[in-house]
């Protein structure tokens, strides 16, 4: 369904003169990649696997939507280029799920943010932590190695 949709966004983009794309939404790369486009996107996964080599990690620890952690597309893609994938416990995903949507709708408090912080912390502890979503990037550990957040890594790209 999504498939036509973005091909005739993608085309109105690509007239614009716009050779550069970035996207931050992992379900729409899932999408992206099943057709080819005339520009070049900043595609999440493909960065992080990079990142993740270049840095000779094997193991992670994925936060993200409830969709985007449970989902065949990211542990796939991963387990191609022999990275391991851990989850949250479904506590965890749960809580963090509501969280995220907490901050979309910008009615998260400091007490539920430092509460993610604090998992952060914990489970990064065991391997680094992956942020594949957008909400949950805005309260991640900046400048720490065991935060990789997949919008930074787009971000950077994107600059560049």
């Amino acid at each position: 369904i999504l498939i036509p949709k973005m091909e005739k966004y993608l085309t109105q983009i690509a007239n614009l003169g716009i050779t550069k794309l970035l996207v931050p939404n992992i379900t729409l790369h899932e999408t992206l990649d099943q057709f080819h486009f005339p520009m070049n996107i900043c595609h999440p996964i493909t960065l992080t696997l990079k990142y993740l080599k270049e840095n000779t990690i094997s193991e992670v620890f994925l936060f993200g939507t409830a969709y985007t952690m449970n989902s065949d597309y990211i542990h796939r893609r991963f387990s191609e280029n022999n990275i391991h994938i851990s989850l949250p416990t479904e506590a965890d995903q749960e809580w963090m799920d509501n969280f995220r949507k907490l901050v979309y709708a910008k009615k998260a408090n400091s007490n539920q943010i430092a509460y993610f912080q604090m998992m952060l912390k914990k489970y990064s502890c065991v391997n680094p932590v992956i942020i594949g979503c957008t909400e949950l990037s805005l309260y991640s550990l900046n400048n720490d190695k065991l935060c990789i957040d997949m919008a930074d890594l787009q971000i950077e790209e994107f600059l560049r």
